[in-house]
């Protein structure tokens, strides 16, 4: 399977209490965009947006759209540890 069908299938989980707190593990995110694959990223980031928690994502998946989306690459910080 390739790394960006396993990253969009990965971003169709219905969540659980440690994804929809902390949302999720951003390392393949990461590796991807460094190759270049901005739009599987936010397509990605759009379907991790039906089970993170608006107010404990604060704002984040907002400002790494608007990152991606301007050929940035974000500090996923945390996100990259777990």
């Amino acid at each position: 399977m390739s790394a960006r069908i396993h990253l969009l299938k990965s971003g169709k989980t219905p969540g659980s209490p440690q994804l929809d707190s902390f949302g999720p593990n951003m390392s393949l995110a990461l590796e991807l965009l460094k190759v270049g694959e901005k739009e599987s990223v936010l397509e990605f980031l759009e379907l991790v947006d039906n089970f993170w928690n608006k107010i404990l994502s604060t704002g984040k998946l907002g400002l790494w759209k608007k990152m991606i989306a301007n050929d940035e690459i974000p500090d996923f910080g945390g996100h990259l540890l777990y």
